[in-house]
């Protein structure tokens, strides 16, 4: 769905940049997988996994990882900045909850099933996710928790094709995302989702040819282990232009070589 490492105009098949994978000899490492990709920064700081209902009906306990974070009130909202997308910090972290767009994927799909036919533009699509997700937002916000919706005026709809949020599809998306997950800082501030096994100092990258940033793990040799995917809540890293400005850059190459064992 995402293309953090997915470079614009370029067969998806040609993405990847791989070392020692020869066409007739074996490879000089067998073990050791070579991938190209770009360094982000690193993990600083991983609240405890969200409290996740057995029948995915019960309450979400949103406050929980957010006050593990954040010396800020989660609700009612404190106003701070998220550094990113001139948002809000608390939108910031609601959204990482549910993945950003992956929490409006299922509606988009059935609502507007033209948008998935081949040819169509893909960040048309990840855009109309984003906009629903955020609507399911504002509509748990205002039915399961009781806040005046005029506070939240950023998640409104800007037109009648983002008007179908429901106020059970943002609890049902943070149940099914946060399953072996944990909500993370980075050095900078930014928020993300990650794998269960992470923890600080890990990695957070990007790899050529793949769809979703990677947590991997610094080795005192350097090497690097691999610990999985990860949202990262930076439109431009997961909808692929931060890796398409670097492919156009003429500044010094950023691109590095991550030995995977």
């Amino acid at each position: 769905m995402y293309r953090a490492g997915i470079k614009s105009g370029t067969p998806l098949c040609f993405q990847a940049e791989m070392l020692d994978l020869p066409l007739t000899l074996p490879p000089r490492e067998p073990n050791v997988l070579q991938l190209g990709g770009v360094l982000l920064e690193s993990v600083a700081q991983i609240a405890d996994p969200l409290a996740i209902p057995r029948e995915h009906t019960g309450h979400l306990h949103v406050e929980q990882p957010w006050d593990q974070l954040f010396d800020l009130p989660l609700l009612p909202r404190s106003n701070a900045d998220y550094h990113l997308h001139g948002e809000k910090l608390d939108i910031a972290y609601f959204m990482t909850l549910c993945a950003g767009m992956l929490g409006g994927v299922p509606q988009v799909a059935t609502l507007h099933p033209s948008i998935l036919s081949p040819g169509s533009n893909h960040l048309l699509f990840i855009d109309a996710c984003y906009a629903i997700a955020r609507n399911n937002l504002l509509q748990w916000l205002a039915t399961r928790r009781n806040q005046d919706p005029l506070a939240y005026a950023e998640l409104m709809p800007s037109d009648e094709t983002t008007h179908n949020g429901t106020p059970d599809s943002y609890p049902i998306s943070v149940f099914y995302h946060n399953a072996n997950r944990k909500v993370y800082r980075t050095t900078s501030g930014r928020l993300g989702l990650g794998p269960g096994p992470m923890r600080p100092g890990d990695y957070v990258v990007i790899l050529f040819g793949g769809s979703m940033p990677f947590i991997l793990r610094p080795r005192p040799n350097g090497d690097r282990t691999f610990i999985g995917d990860t949202y990262l809540h930076d439109y431009e890293v997961m909808k692929g232009r931060w890796v398409d400005r670097l492919s156009k850059s003429h500044g010094p190459n950023e691109r590095r070589m991550f030995r995977l064992v």
